[in-house]
């Protein structure tokens, strides 16, 4: 670790310090005006260490535990419900109201998860996270929500099924962790990378050992693996027609993605702010990251 991470690790560890870090959250939320608190630095910089609880559009609290380190809790504190991903976690709340079996694919601590939960809570829900500590904070949100209508899942998902090795940073929550090593070595330095052997599983399989039926919607976010997801589920796509809420970060995976899901008539949609713009062509964008893929 150079000397500058040691010296942000540093910090952050002293503002996350409860004492501290109550003291401070709640003190900037008391004097800051409604709008500064939502400049996504405070999120960031400043996040709540503790059980960060928010409240959904239909009344309902969601909650998650945080050591000020997992980069959601902490925008959800100063935001509301919709602080991480605005332009993508509003759109899945209202697919998800009315989804019977929601898939979500890199799970991580479980906020999309939960935030499908919420929204209907006679729907079913498996959280896919492959990372065993990731994956323990997951479990401890669920619990926390009391969402019996959540699975978790410690499988990671793609194509082929089998074993491999996922990478990821040594200590930590992680916001990126991925079957892919070129990814995260573009993202992570060398001397902070290492994997974990894990089992991969295709979404066809799961399903049907699983006996799912009215899969309605996916979300995948996988760090680039996503291609590799969609071709494991061809056939629950070509049965149930899901929405898929998938991340897109690069080209190839783009044009991977466009030729599977194209000839099942699907139709793309990048998450832009407060619109879903139809796209001709599935294209990683500089500032948006999301689409939206319905069959037509």
């Amino acid at each position: 670790m150079t000397s500058c991470a040691r010296a942000r690790a540093g910090l952050r560890a002293l503002v996350t310090w409860p004492p501290l870090n109550r003291a401070l959250t709640g003190g900037l939320r008391r004097v800051l005006p409604a709008r500064a608190q939502q400049h996504p630095a405070l999120g960031r910089y400043v996040p709540r260490a503790g059980v960060v609880q928010v409240t959904m559009p239909d009344g309902r609290p969601l909650r998650l535990e945080s050591r000020g380190d997992d980069d959601i809790a902490g925008p959800l504190f100063w935001r509301g419900w919709d602080g991480h991903e605005t332009e993508t976690v509003k759109p899945f709340y209202e697919l998800a109201r009315s989804a019977r079996v929601t898939l979500d694919i890199g799970a991580h601590v479980g906020y999309f998860a939960l935030v499908a939960a919420h929204a209907n809570p006679a729907g079913r829900v498996y959280a896919f996270e492959p990372l065993a500590r990731v994956r323990e904070r997951l479990e401890r949100n669920v619990a926390l929500n009391g969402a019996t209508n959540v699975t978790c899942v410690p499988l990671a998902l793609g194509s082929p099924a089998g074993t491999a090795e996922f990478f990821h940073v040594r200590d930590g929550i992680p916001s990126s962790s991925s079957l892919s090593r070129g990814f995260m070595q573009s993202i992570v330095a060398r001397d902070e990378l290492i994997s974990t052997t894990v089992e991969v599983v295709e979404v066809d399989d799961f399903v049907d050992s699983h006996g799912l039926v009215g899969v309605d919607l996916v979300k995948v976010d996988t760090e680039t693996t996503e291609a590799a997801v969609i071709r494991g589920m061809l056939r629950t796509l070509g049965r149930d027609r899901p929405a898929i809420v998938c991340e897109v970060l690069d080209a190839e995976v783009g044009q991977a993605l466009e030729a599977l899901l194209r000839p099942l008539g699907y139709e793309f949609f990048l998450l832009m702010g407060h619109d879903a713009v139809r796209c001709d062509a599935i294209r990683p964008d500089e500032v948006w990251r999301n689409y939206i893929f319905r069959a037509g």
